[in-house]
């Protein structure tokens, strides 16, 4: 029927919609497994260890930097290459993200009845700050969860959160498969993980 063609078409764009806004800049990635570092330098600035990046890259020896603005790191720039930055995500222990929503730091989202619209923060040529990743956080959602609960993987924590009327921030740690459900999105992050292709101006 046409109606229904029309509806399966709209929930498809919803789905796929623009990924570009606050809810996708709001994940963390913390306790990361990362490759040996080509270079460790101090800057005075994210843009200044973007252009270390840059530079790096044009001998295919940057595909991701990190910022720490903590002041009492010296060497506050770290240049990567080597891994891709979906497995080297893929590989951190400690993921949060917003959870009153149907929010996936993924390719695609699954629109279902509880869920929509969704949105998916994992297509670079949708969202730009793909590639910009807050990490060395503390004083998550103020620091006491609403909610907590032992769970095999990080979907099944951020769908267990957003059952939740109180919780709009979910955690949830990999090797102890303990998912905490926050009622905020407060947070103190000190580093940045930066891919070396995104626009650091639009993520800030």
């Amino acid at each position: 029927d046409l109606n229904m063609f029309f509806k399966a078409v709209l929930l498809g764009l919803v789905a796929f919609a623009s990924a570009d806004n606050d809810d996708c800049k709001n994940f963390l990635f913390d306790e990361c497994h990362y490759p040996p570092a080509v270079t460790a330098v101090h800057v005075g600035s994210m843009a200044e260890c973007q252009a270390t990046c840059d530079l790096y890259a044009t001998f295919d020896q940057c595909n991701f930097f990190t910022y720490d603005s903590s002041p009492v790191v010296d060497e506050n720039c770290q240049i990567y290459v080597g891994e891709d930055i979906e497995d080297f995500r893929n590989g951190c222990n400690l993921v949060g993200g917003v959870a009153d929503k149907c929010v996936v730091y993924e390719d695609s989202c699954q629109v279902d009845l509880n869920c929509t619209p969704c949105v998916a923060c994992g297509k670079p040529e949708e969202n730009k700050c793909v590639g910009y990743m807050n990490s060395k956080c503390s004083n998550i959602g103020g620091g006491n969860a609403v909610e907590k609960a032992e769970l095999i993987d990080r979907e099944k924590c951020s769908d267990f959160c957003q059952l939740l009327s109180t919780a709009t921030y979910f955690v949830y740690h990999l090797e102890e498969g303990l998912c905490e459900c926050f009622a905020s999105d407060e947070k103190t992050c000190t580093m940045t993980i930066v891919t070396q292709d995104t626009d650091i101006t639009a993520c800030g």
